[in-house]
């Protein structure tokens, strides 16, 4: 599972929970999972990407939605350090599959 390692230990936790390996991709300007970085850590192997929205802040979801269906992946959205945060006038936590 793709996923950042800039968060609380709780996500990678819950990662390692379901029995999923994190592979962790660097972060943007506003610390979130760098969308451009994610395809280049995709791999047979890989069945979902958990971006993190931080800060208040949600992340690019429209290149991680757009990476997520390019390879059909489910879009697992960690907003647990982010209440209240809106993208395109949604909740965040409410775009993804979970």
């Amino acid at each position: 599972m793709i996923t950042t390692a800039h968060s609380a230990v709780a996500t990678a936790l819950a990662v390692l929970n379901v029995g999923a390996t994190p592979v962790f991709v660097d972060i943007d300007e506003y610390y979130h999972i760098d969308a451009d970085k994610i395809e280049e850590k995709i791999t047979p192997r890989t069945k979902a990407v958990l971006p993190v929205h931080l800060y208040g802040q949600a992340c690019d979801l429209d290149k991680i939605r757009t990476i997520c269906e390019k390879h059909t992946l489910v879009l697992i959205e960690d907003c647990a350090q982010a209440h209240f945060t809106q993208y395109e006038g949604k909740y965040v936590g409410t775009l993804g599959k979970v």
